[in-house]
């Protein structure tokens, strides 16, 4: 009886001509559910989330374990100008009520090669947990251009040796904001199975 009923769902699907991954629910969790936002409402962001936002930073895996990254969050309208002024095309920075830049110590790097992916896998932790709190998010980066680098490093007063790399602004996205929910960029031709003739 059971192959039955299995047999006939999928006749049911040859005949619509539709493969048996499409039928399935559209794809459901924080990462699906984030929205990329440029402009913000500005409305200030509690320390508790920022908090909650830096641990899902700490929890993202880092190569070799070495867990170098050192987490700046930016309030305050004169800084955050600053920051705009090194990396003048960041313009979440003009309305974002909070904006976490992400620094490698090279002090307690033991890869430096690999400082980019484990900021990449921090700030994209922070993207998903904001999308949780029904926040939204835009990263924005700084390294590796040499002059952003050292225009946020005097922003933030950093030694040479911490080397910002990203930042993520976050916050209310504004009613007109210019946003894209990430679900809807699945492209199936850039998927593949084993081999490069393969989709999946």
């Amino acid at each position: 009886m059971k192959g039955t009923k299995a047999f006939a769902a999928l006749f049911a699907l040859l005949l619509a001509g539709t493969p048996a991954f499409a039928a399935t629910a559209a794809p459901q969790g924080d990462v699906f559910s984030r929205v990329t936002a440029r402009s913000f409402t500005g409305k200030a962001l509690p320390l508790a989330t920022l908090r909650t936002l830096t641990a899902a930073a700490f929890s993202a895996p880092t190569a070799v374990d070495q867990r170098s990254l050192e987490f700046f969050w930016v309030t305050d309208r004169g800084v955050l100008g600053r920051l705009k002024t090194a990396s003048p095309y960041a313009t979440a920075l003009d309305t974002a009520p909070a904006v976490l830049v992400i620094c490698a110590n090279m002090r307690d790097t033991r890869i430096a090669d690999l400082v980019a992916f484990d900021a990449g896998a921090a700030a994209e932790a922070v993207l998903a947990e904001a999308a949780h709190l029904g926040l939204h998010s835009v990263p924005m980066s700084l390294a590796p251009v040499k002059g952003r680098i050292e225009g946020s490093q005097k922003a933030l007063g950093l030694s040479r040796d911490i080397v910002p790399q990203i930042m993520v602004a976050v916050g209310e996205k504004a009613p007109d904001a210019v946003s894209g929910a990430s679900a809807k960029r699945h492209d199936p031709a850039r998927v593949h199975l084993n081999t490069w003739k393969n989709g999946l």
